[in-house]
């Protein structure tokens, strides 16, 4: 079988430079090894360049994330994992009304949820949800509870899980706080 232009005696064209029938190539390999392009310049090491940075951020309070972590024992309240570290067990506790504008929520335990980081960002991202009742969705697919884990000392403010709910895809912010537009395909 084959190209059906040679079976009728026809070459193929020749495909453009710098490309080839199954990748695209790069005619100049320093770009992809930095170390080349400054072997090339005559140096041998690489500069960096420091900036002085002033940000503004609001303060979240540690005591309420570890009160959380601790009421959970630094267990996710959505998947049931405990990641234990040389130094103890690492959590993440996360907001579900966030507390920047124009959202504001408050640093209360009752807007926190203990999340591993795989489920801190799918919540974040509002590709993970939690309905009032507690039910927990996700498009994305996974390992989770199909309900929110509670304990006695720890209840979660409804009025939180609905301002969550409620957000536009394009209000939901990566954990660094960047606001993400979420395509259909991210969810399946």
């Amino acid at each position: 079988m084959g190209d059906p232009r040679l079976r009728r005696g026809r070459t193929p064209p020749r495909p453009a430079a710098g490309l080839s029938r199954f990748h695209v190539t790069d005619p100049d390999p320093s770009h992809h090894d930095p170390s080349l392009a400054l072997r090339r310049a005559g140096r041998t090491e690489l500069k960096h360049q420091r900036a002085t940075v002033t940000t503004q951020r609001i303060v979240r309070s540690t005591a309420v994330a570890d009160f959380v972590k601790r009421a959970h024992d630094y267990t996710s309240q959505v998947c049931d994992i405990r990641l234990p570290a040389p130094t103890g067990a690492y959590a993440e506790a996360a907001h579900i009304k966030p507390l920047g504008r124009p959202h504001s929520g408050p640093d209360i335990a009752a807007n926190v949820l203990r999340l591993c980081p795989n489920h801190h960002v799918l919540f974040d991202l509002g590709i993970l949800t939690v309905a009032d009742d507690l039910t927990i969705t996700s498009p994305a697919g996974g390992t989770h509870r199909k309900r929110l884990r509670e304990v006695a000392t720890h209840q979660i403010g409804h009025e939180y899980l609905a301002h969550h709910a409620q957000l536009p895809a394009t209000h939901h912010k990566t954990s660094r706080g960047r606001l993400l537009r979420r395509r259909s395909s991210v969810c399946g």
